[in-house]
């Protein structure tokens, strides 16, 4: 019993902590000012993008952080199954759409936390052009969103990895214009 309460916490932890992730990936800036394009690939970019910075400091901390890692990525998942089917996609055709996801996530999560780790400026503009933008030119809008990256980053690695873990944070106000 006891098990099954700490289990139904932490998934109840791990949701609170993708809904700021998905509130955050929504902030219109992103969109209008950084150039994120506004399409079905923009917005599980921007979840990506924003999950693997909070995914960075949970799984660099306790064991307990890693497991929240773990289950922040199974909801993450359970979620992005839910709105295929809810966009149409079907059952024999979700476990295509799902593999294709977790292998974008997995490879957007280590360019990225290789960026991160290096605190390396133009390897994480690199890796934004690629996965975001889907291109190789740098442009002015991946600057925007590297600088905008790097704010939060800033503004999480300040937080107590405590009250991350317990979905108590917010991401900093984005400064796009």
């Amino acid at each position: 019993m006891i098990l099954g309460q700490a289990n139904k916490r932490r998934r109840q932890t791990a949701s609170q902590i993708y809904d700021v992730i998905v509130t955050q990936s929504r902030t219109p800036e992103l969109y209008l000012y950084a150039g994120v394009p506004d399409t079905l690939d923009g917005r599980f970019d921007c979840i990506i993008l924003h999950a693997s910075m909070v995914i960075h400091f949970l799984a660099d901390a306790t064991e307990s952080g890693q497991s929240m890692a773990q289950e922040l990525f199974d909801t993450m998942f359970r979620d992005f199954t839910h709105n295929l089917r809810h966009i149409g996609i079907g059952d024999l055709s979700v476990a295509r759409h799902f593999r294709r996801m977790s292998e974008g996530f997995n490879g957007r999560l280590r360019a990225y936390a290789d960026a991160f780790q290096a605190k390396d400026e133009k390897q994480l503009s690199e890796a934004l052009a690629r996965n975001v933008f889907r291109t190789t030119e740098m442009s002015p809008h991946v600057k925007k969103l590297s600088d905008y990256v790097w704010l939060q980053f800033e503004h999480l690695s300040e937080i107590d990895i405590q009250k991350m873990k317990h979905g108590e944070f917010t991401f900093a106000a984005p400064s796009l214009e």
